[in-house]
């Protein structure tokens, strides 16, 4: 029963996580999470704010205008270790195959209950990860990984879509006109196939 639950958890979270991919934010705000370009000085601005918010962690990342592959590794380690510190057992860190940007680790819940775990994770995750991995993806282009990608192709083609040629990431994928039916299909494909193709990874992914 638990590897059940497990697995529909997981599944679970990558279906959400496809779906919520293909809403972005309309308009340039104060979060990371926005469509709208980031320029380095408006990075900077988001460092300085979150400063006088207290988070230094990513007001030091943002102070010089951009944040690099390695800054973002960085959160999901300063995470990792965070929970780590408070006795927590942690997933290897793994590239997400979705988008080949986002980290993704998971902390073993098992002995805690609910809150004192959710209370953990929550904290951790707002020291180390509530703000760098968003302005990474914000600012740097997706590429899925070339087997998910190639896999994905084929299964579309399988079920009568056709991939736009050269595609490297859910959005090129789309079509102009995009038929009816071709995004449930996408994220019935996708899913299957990272369950396939990457079967450690974690519960969650983002």
């Amino acid at each position: 029963m638990g590897n059940e639950f497990g697995h529909y958890v997981r599944r679970t979270v990558i279906v959400v996580s496809l779906a919520a991919g293909t809403f972005l934010f309309a308009a340039c705000g104060s979060s990371p999470d926005s469509e709208s370009t980031w320029s380095s000085e408006d990075i900077k601005q988001r460092g300085e704010d979150l400063r006088r918010e207290g988070d230094t962690f990513a007001a030091e990342i943002f102070a010089d205008g951009v944040v690099t592959e390695d800054e973002n590794w960085d959160a999901a380690r300063g995470y990792a270790d965070c929970m780590i510190g408070r006795g927590y057992a942690v997933s290897d860190l793994t590239l997400n195959p979705l988008n080949g940007l986002s980290v993704i680790v998971q902390a073993d819940p098992s002995g805690r209950s609910i809150d004192v775990y959710n209370a953990d994770e929550m904290e951790c995750r707002m020291t180390y990860m509530n703000e760098v991995p968003a302005m990474y993806k914000a600012t740097h282009q997706e590429v899925m990984d070339d087997a998910l990608r190639v896999a994905v192709g084929a299964c579309m083609n399988d079920a009568g879509y056709q991939i736009r040629d050269g595609a490297t990431n859910h959005e090129e994928m789309i079509p102009d006109q995009a038929e009816k039916g071709w995004e449930p299909q996408f994220i019935s494909c996708a899913t299957d196939l990272i369950e396939e193709l990457y079967p450690t990874l974690p519960y969650f992914s983002y």
